[in-house]
């Protein structure tokens, strides 16, 4: 009888000992894997705060080149009407000339200092002036030409300059229309310069065919520029 009780007994132990260490076990697993879990989570909210934040510094930095294209867009687009209209002006129905023959000397030496003309040049046009006024008036007008060319040249200039700083922050389509817009002014003046030097050379067709485009050209850019600023 003894030997049963005892046998019993063991066998009481060993499946109390078995439940507890499985109740251990499974209280360790799942403590270990609420663990994971945390840690799990932990590490998701982290990754999350940085994509926001990587998110937040790209549309940041997207809202800057935006800005800073808008900007180039507007300064191109008026350095490049400011250069069309100097070349326009050199030639066709709304150039306007002085004749000068109203003019006295106070009147020629007033006209040619506002024009900035150089003192040395103005000395020299109004000593000729007191001797051969017509001879001084043709000087006049050939010096004040040159320099009307010049400043064609030199508006042509600073459009270029300007396009090719600023080519990064252009798209294709508005890089594409300012740079033929910049190809055909160039070519425009030169014809104006060939038509200045040598009158006859000046095929008037020609011309006026270059200059439409070019108006045409502008129009369209014009559009362009108004669809892309109202998107920003």
């Amino acid at each position: 009888m003894d030997i049963v009780y005892s046998v019993l007994r063991i066998l009481f132990e060993s499946a109390l000992l078995l439940l507890i260490s499985k109740t251990i076990i499974s209280k360790y697993i799942e403590n270990l894997f609420l663990k994971n879990i945390e840690l799990t989570k932990h590490e998701l909210n982290s990754e999350i705060e940085k994509l926001k934040f990587k998110l937040q510094i790209d549309l940041l930095n997207i809202k800057i080149i935006l800005e800073k294209q808008h900007q180039i867009y507007a300064e191109m687009y008026a350095k490049l009407l400011s250069s069309h209209g100097k070349i326009r002006l050199l030639f066709g129905m709304i150039r306007e000339e002085l004749t000068f023959e109203e003019y006295d000397i106070n009147d020629m030496e007033t006209y040619l200092k506002n024009n900035k003309v150089p003192r040395g040049k103005i000395s020299e046009i109004i000593d000729l002036f007191n001797r051969n006024k017509a001879i001084a008036i043709k000087e006049t007008k050939r010096y004040l030409r040159m320099i009307e060319f010049d400043n064609a040249k030199n508006s042509l200039k600073e459009f270029s300059n300007f396009f090719w700083l600023n080519e990064f922050y252009l798209n294709e389509s508005f890089k594409n229309s300012f740079n033929n817009l910049r190809t055909d002014l160039h070519s425009l003046l030169t014809d104006y310069e060939i038509a200045n030097s040598f009158p006859e050379h000046l095929k008037i067709e020609k011309t006026s065919e270059k200059e439409r485009l070019i108006d045409s050209k502008i129009e369209a850019l014009v559009l362009e520029l108004r669809k892309e600023f109202l998107k920003g």
